[in-house]
């Protein structure tokens, strides 16, 4: 049976591992919107050469904003996240010269190709 001192430690160390798990995912989060602005709108903006929407994950995590994940993390979160469809958010392929990771919708680079082309 614990006494009451024991029961306290064991509330404060499970606090301490809820406060763990709620950092992670804040960080986790803010990787998936800053993977979101970078694949669908802000890739050029940041120095990216970006080819039909592809983009090499090594120009990728060059940029200011991925600076304090690895690119384990950013891969990871490429490879499993899914939309509230249940379809990815994301493509990847791997290829001779490096892995290429795009939006899988929503490139606002495709569409203003397309915009001047039937301009």
């Amino acid at each position: 049976m614990l006494n009451i001192k024991d029961a306290i430690e064991r509330h404060d160390e499970h606090r301490d591992d809820v406060h763990l798990v709620k950092q992670y995912e804040r960080r986790q989060l803010k990787l998936g919107k800053r993977l979101a602005y970078l694949l669908r709108y802000g890739a050029e903006k940041e120095g990216c050469r970006v080819d039909e929407g592809w983009i090499v994950l090594q120009d990728l995590l060059k940029v200011p904003l991925l600076s304090e994940y690895t690119e384990n993390e950013v891969l990871g979160e490429i490879q499993t996240s899914y939309s509230y469809r249940k379809t990815p958010r994301y493509q990847w392929e791997k290829r001779l010269d490096g892995v290429y990771v795009r939006a899988a919708y929503g490139r606002k680079f495709e569409r203003v190709y397309l915009i001047k082309f039937y301009k």
